[in-house]
């Protein structure tokens, strides 16, 4: 039994606790109402309907929001010590280094962060090596998580996480916290019972027309909101529960329609048969940016409008940079050609009708492909042949001009602006800062938070080109290859450097995150092999060279690095059928490839035992 006192200069109150088991307390006050607590949840739990306010519209705001946590049973040994919250908004763009906030936990398990965020939203929280899982956040608020001891065990052995779940694992306290509780069991039950092969959304894109695809989507969304009302109702949800999920399902459907344009295979043009079926939402509501699944509508959302000869910045941006070539053409043949290209009409769904433009028996795809490359054809070749020499004023006046029709269709909303600060963050990953985007972002943003938030970015990156100048100690480059005999030699080549040792080799990209997320991990296991005949084999993969070199300064990532040119990125996905990076394999002592899906480093047990294995 333990007694409490809890006072300050105006109450007091006096608390009974009596331990009941490991797992169960029992809290009275003398007099008054009695509470059982319990660690371990129910597995078939109601929320009694406990709210039925929505999240209302959204209000910008620029504070800290702040975790605080704690580790049952916590090992240092075992557990990195670090972790991170990875915070996705369109105004972080999808940049890890503006999106996450690095912590490190104590010797006994607490650890606190503190991190800026600008709306009530959905983030990832990462305990280095050990678990990723999701908390709803409040700017201004402090949320409280615990992980019980289930934590440890599948830190232990990642194969455990196949019957545990983060509902079982994470308890949270704060505003916020039963609406966490909420998400996170249903998220648990939508991946296991609703949606457990989410690569069908992606498989289908591949292996279905477009408008096949486009009726099988929008029947899966409709099956998909059913079940998850059956399972809000079951569990007598919030109504926030209820919006979140509906928007969250909403905005999923929109990214994977427009996702369509792109896959692995082919890049398709959708055609106004296509896009004319897709309900698109006016703006966003607060709850429709709690999650962050809004992020990938508006990318795909972008995609279609800059390349789609019927998207609504195509033809501005075209004409833009033909009036620019026009005087530097080089020849009198090259400016009759872009004077031609400039007067000639807009495009228009009459030009993509099939019954008039079908020569012969071309499915709809082929024919809408057809038709798009006709149109650019010469755009293309003349932009291809002069944008060397297109300097870094004009293609950032280029890719800011592809907002403005965006802006006056959405008439400056919240979703028009977010739409601009993401793309307008995504551009400037690749180009160098420049007044012409301060100009624009004051003339066109009207949400004080929004606009302080792009021009601080524009003062971030000028910063960021000037930051990073040396390498992690132990950092070694494997001098570029040249063909000679079989183009697939170069592997061979490399791999023959190493005999003797077990090679754990990584294919990543500046550009990816889940790649950079994952160097932690490795770091971790470097630390670990220490010694041994273990190598750490890094490929530049689909990556421009300089962003490449740039990146493994800024991740301080030692070990050996070799940059892949395209032909040899190319090598690389067929021999290995690469579909997404970070892909790991396992290489002998002998140079044979054992393991060509080898684990995440972050599976530390699995690929270790594995490792351990090869080096007897």
């Amino acid at each position: 039994k333990v007694k409490i006192v809890l006072k300050n200069q105006k109450r007091k109150h006096k608390f009974n606790i009596d331990i009941i088991d490991d797992n169960t307390i029992s809290v009275n006050s003398p007099g008054g109402k009695g509470w059982k607590l319990t660690k371990v949840k129910a597995v078939d739990p109601s929320f009694r309907n406990y709210d039925q306010n929505g999240f209302g519209n959204i209000q910008m705001v620029d504070d800290t929001a702040v975790i605080m946590g704690f580790i049952e049973d916590y090992d240092p040994d075992l557990y990195i010590g670090s972790g991170d919250v990875l915070l996705y908004h369109a105004l972080n763009g999808h940049k890890a280094e503006f999106a996450k906030t690095t912590f490190n936990i104590d010797p006994v398990g607490k650890f606190e962060v503190g991190f800026r965020a600008f709306n009530p939203q959905m983030v990832l929280l990462v305990i280095d090596g050990s678990t990723m899982t999701q908390v709803l956040i409040s700017p201004g608020d402090t949320t409280i998580v615990a992980f019980n001891k289930l934590l440890k065990k599948v830190t232990e052995d990642s194969r455990w996480w196949d019957s545990v779940s983060d509902w079982q694992i994470n308890h949270y306290m704060g505003s916020n916290a039963m609406l966490t509780e909420e998400i996170t069991l249903l998220d648990g039950k939508y991946q296991k019972f609703i949606n457990p092969n989410p690569a069908i959304v992606i498989d289908n894109i591949e292996e279905m027309p477009q408008l096949e695809y486009l009726a099988w989507r929008k029947e899966f969304h409709r099956q998909e909101k059913l079940k998850i009302d059956s399972l809000l109702i079951r569990h007598q949800c919030s109504k926030k529960a209820q919006e979140y999920y509906h928007k969250y399902l909403e905005n999923r459907l929109l990214g994977d329609l427009y996702c369509y344009q792109i896959n692995r295979r082919r890049f398709q043009n959708l055609g106004p048969e296509y896009t004319d079926r897709i309900e698109e939402a006016d703006d966003l509501s607060l709850a429709g940016i709690v999650s962050t699944s809004y992020m990938s509508y508006i990318n795909y959302l972008s995609m279609y409008h800059s390349t789609n000869p019927l998207g609504l910045a195509s033809e501005g941006v075209k004409k833009y940079l033909l009036n620019y070539l026009l005087s530097i053409a080089e020849t009198d043949g090259d400016q009759q050609l872009i004077k031609k290209l400039i007067e000639k009409p807009a495009p228009k769904a009459e030009d993509f009708d099939y019954k008039t433009h079908a020569t012969n028996a071309l499915d709809y795809d082929s024919f809408i492909n057809r038709r798009a490359n006709e149109i650019n054809a010469d755009y293309q070749k003349t932009i291809g042949q002069y944008w060397h020499l297109v300097p870094d004023s004009i293609k950032r006046r280029r890719f800011l001009l592809e907002f403005d029709p965006i802006m006056l269709k959405y008439q400056h909303s919240i979703f028009a602006q977010l739409y601009a600060a993401d793309q307008f963050l995504t551009q400037l990953s690749f180009i160098s800062a420049g007044n012409e985007a301060r100009v624009w972002i004051l003339q066109n943003i009207p949400d004080p938070i929004i606009k302080k938030v792009m021009l601080e970015r524009i003062d971030q990156k000028i910063v960021e080109e000037n930051r990073y100048n040396t390498y992690a100690e132990n950092t070694f480059f494997i001098s570029q290859i040249k063909p000679s005999g079989e183009p697939i030699s170069f592997f061979d080549r490399i791999i023959k450097q190493f005999k003797g040792k077990v090679i754990y080799v990584d294919f990543w990209a500046d550009w990816c995150s889940p790649c950079r997320e994952g160097f932690k991990s490795s770091k971790k296991l470097q630390q670990i092999y220490s010694g041994k005949d273990v190598v750490f084999l890094y490929f530049g993969y689909s990556c421009k060279n300089e962003n490449w070199d740039k990146a493994i300064k800024q991740e301080q990532i030692s070990g050996y690095h070799y940059w892949l040119d395209k032909q040899q990125t190319s090598l690389m996905r067929e021999k290995f059928n690469i579909t997404g990076i970070p892909h790991y394999l396992l290489i002998d002592k002998n140079g044979k490839v054992l393991n060509d899906k080898a684990p995440h480093p972050a599976d530390r047990a699995e690929i270790m035992e594995k490792i351990n294995e090869l080096l007897k």
